[in-house]
């Protein structure tokens, strides 16, 4: 079982203002070539992506999958749900 590890997509300066325990900002809306990052870190870590609602990181992991055949994880609900800012 690899280790998981939680990215979390958004910008920097959104990074900045609150986030999972534990996780690393990659952003691949400020640095495109970051996806080769996300697909390495892929081989040796369970990887699970976030945003604030999803819609980044829902793109991020159709991009992944599609495009270089990557699967990543999607934190359901985003850092909304997980702050209690959303309710199910």
């Amino acid at each position: 079982m690899k280790p998981t590890i939680y990215i979390d997509v958004r910008r920097p300066e959104e990074f900045a203002t609150g986030r999972l325990p534990g996780a690393r900002n990659i952003s691949i809306e400020e640095d495109p070539a970051a996806v080769d990052e996300l697909i390495t870190l892929a081989t040796d870590h369970d990887v699970v992506v976030y945003c604030y609602s999803t819609v980044r990181s829902n793109y991020v992991c159709t991009l992944l999958e599609a495009k270089h055949g990557v699967k990543v994880g999607q934190l359901d609900g985003g850092l909304m749900l997980y702050q209690g800012e959303l309710e199910v």
